[in-house]
């Protein structure tokens, strides 16, 4: 079966063979098909994600696209000054609980170990978080969002459009 259209939302990162994806995709496309990927920018993430096998550059994305599509398009997920300092608040919480772990430990143990110990330190740090959000009383709406075109270091993600040719 082939599709017009594919979208994956914050998947890549979780595939070992991103390339390998994106060719599978590709082959399950009908002409012109497009392929729509969002994922986090690794510029901007907080933190190590142990259930990530690696977070792409616009740059990193684009490349592997345009090496099988032949028309690509980058665009930024942008993040209005309120939530950047939202952002901060977890930013700050996240330096606290790496500093509990100064020689790196987390990546000498086996990689379900630290995806279990990541999940406790998220659950943990987001009440923490969520206090101090309520504090200071933060009210995220769609205006908080914006998709700009191009590449953008801070952009929260990397979005991309890959069309075959018709």
């Amino acid at each position: 079966m082939r599709f017009q259209a594919i979208v994956m939302s914050h998947f890549l990162e979780h595939v070992e063979d991103q390339i390998g994806l994106i060719r599978t995709m590709k082959q399950m496309l009908a002409p012109p098909g497009i392929l729509c990927i969002a994922t986090p920018n690794r510029l901007s993430s907080l933190m190590e994600n142990p259930y990530h096998y690696h977070e792409c550059t616009h740059a990193e994305l684009e490349e592997m696209l345009q090496s099988e599509f032949p028309r690509v398009e980058m665009y930024s997920l942008m993040l209005s000054a309120q939530f950047q300092e939202y952002r901060m608040l977890r930013r700050q919480m996240v330096r606290r609980l790496y500093a509990l772990d100064p020689l790196k430990l987390r990546n000498r143990i086996p990689r379900r170990v630290h995806q279990v110990l990541f999940d406790l330190a998220a659950l943990i740090g987001n009440r923490l978080i969520a206090r101090a959000a309520d504090r200071q009383e933060y009210h995220l709406t769609l205006d908080d969002f914006d998709i700009v075109e191009g590449s953008h270091a801070a952009a929260l993600n990397v979005l991309a459009i890959a069309q075959l040719r018709a």
